[in-house]
């Protein structure tokens, strides 16, 4: 029931932003620092230096998100586990009834499971065997991931996976198809974009189009036979494999949801502007001055899958897309009033 009020709230603000063009950051992805505990092929962003908001200022921009509206956020990086405040962030989240979930790959989540608030969803990455994984993010990760599942489900936290769909692993699909149904975890499947994540390096695991085909005719499959613990809708599905785009719908970036990086910049878009002019700095104005200074999206091109599922929402006139897409993303998200 909680999950889907949660879903239920976000279809609402969807459907008040548009027909009324009322805008709130309902949900925020906060990318907290850049520094990471592993070089994984397809990211760059541990490359150079980053500034990052000191704990005073983190805390500062968490209670202006609250004051504001949102209701949801998920701290990601790097590996945001690095951050020593994080703890303590996620704890004010939850203490003022806002969903709470962590990206992270697992590394030092055993350590600090303990201290997270209940509740906690923890998003871990489950590329395939454990050969192909470690080789994508560096030995030992697949034992990582799964003594971070162990430790998460010691402390009664949700789990949710993500399957990033490379060269090295569009031909074991399989695997987290069926570790997801054994151990009853939702699972998104993204596929991995060209560029490596903070720079323009063009990295060496982009999939051939007839690995994208038969990824896609697996995964379609799963779908249409109704496994439950596949997070993405077929619509979203069609959309990240350029199938059926789901078109200038309005994006929710910079109007139901917004990206904040390490040094507290906001962003409206999942794919763009990591270092542009769309970038509004945080600090000098409040989160909901910079919020507002935003140019909500309309681009038919986002390779996100939680934002995709999103658009779908916002587009629907009526909640039969929340029904399958929204709350399949929310469903293992706590939600409380």
């Amino acid at each position: 029931m909680a999950n889907r009020r949660l879903s239920l709230e976000f279809y609402l603000a969807a459907r008040r932003y548009r027909r009324r063009g009322v805008r709130r950051p309902f949900f925020v992805s906060w990318r907290i620092t850049d520094r990471c505990t592993r070089r994984c092929e397809y990211c760059d962003l541990t490359a150079g230096p980053t500034a990052e908001l000191e704990p005073a200022e983190a805390r500062k921009l968490l209670r202006e998100m609250i004051a504001a509206g949102t209701r949801w956020v998920n701290w990601t990086g790097g590996e945001p586990l690095l951050r020593p405040d994080l703890i303590a962030l996620a704890r004010e989240a939850a203490a003022a009834s806002l969903a709470v979930s962590v990206n992270t790959n697992g590394d030092l989540l055993p350590e600090v499971v303990s201290e997270l608030p209940a509740g906690t969803r923890i998003g871990l990455s489950l590329d395939g065997p454990e050969a192909v994984q470690d080789a994508i993010r560096g030995p030992g990760s697949a034992a990582a991931t799964f003594r971070a599942l162990e430790a998460a489900r010691g402390r009664g936290l949700p789990v949710s996976l993500t399957c990033i769909l490379t060269a090295a692993n569009c031909d074991s699909l399989d695997y987290p198809l069926r570790i997801a149904a054994e151990q009853r975890l939702p699972i998104s499947f993204q596929p991995v974009i060209a560029s490596a994540l903070g720079s323009e390096r063009r990295h060496s695991l982009s999939p051939s189009p007839e690995q994208l085909t038969a990824a896609y005719a697996r995964i379609a499959a799963e779908i249409r036979r109704g496994n439950r613990w596949i997070e993405n809708s077929l619509q979203n599905l069609e959309h990240l494999f350029g199938r059926s785009p789901v078109g200038a719908a309005p994006c929710v970036g910079g109007a139901l949801a917004v990206r904040i990086t390490p040094d507290g910049s906001l962003t409206a878009c999942w794919g763009r502007q990591i270092d542009g002019p769309e970038r509004i700095a945080y600090g000098p104005i409040s989160f909901a001055d910079a919020f507002s200074r935003l140019r909500p999206q309309d681009c038919s091109r986002c390779w996100c899958s939680g934002i995709v599922e999103a658009n779908l929402v916002a587009r629907d006139s009526v909640p039969r897309i929340f029904a399958r897409a929204f709350h399949e993303l929310a469903r293992s998200v706590p939600w409380k009033r």
